[in-house]
């Protein structure tokens, strides 16, 4: 924040708006990964459905540097989208990964308890 040489006028880079944001934005993402997740194909489903909001979310950043409101200059708005890719990026690989599991259903459980290495 101190390179961008933002306006103190200038609220959505400061502490909060940032996490609470990132906090709904991840958790709208994961409800809408469950509800995809059930369809055919849903990890390639899921990366288009992400991809195509990560585009419309920077309209609002572009509509706010060229309005140039709350003293919003072009760095102000790169650095809120560089901040939606990194959200995005999160979300299109962690969620799969998570979600879905690559292990054979035939194979038998092991018989001893996970080791921790």
């Amino acid at each position: 924040m101190r390179v961008l040489h933002r306006s103190p006028a200038f609220q959505p880079l400061t502490v909060a708006p940032p996490v609470v944001d990132t906090i709904l934005c991840t958790v709208v993402a994961i409800f809408v990964f469950i509800k995809i997740m059930f369809g055919p194909n849903p990890v390639r489903t899921w990366r288009r459905v992400a991809t195509v909001v990560l585009i419309l979310s920077f309209t609002r950043d572009v509509l706010l540097a060229w309005s140039h409101n709350m003293g919003a200059s072009w760095s102000e708005a790169c650095a809120l989208m560089t901040m939606h890719v990194v959200e995005w990026a999160l979300c299109v690989t962690l969620l799969p990964a998570l979600a879905i599991t690559r292990h054979p259903r035939k194979t038998p459980a092991p018989d001893w308890p996970p080791s921790m290495l």
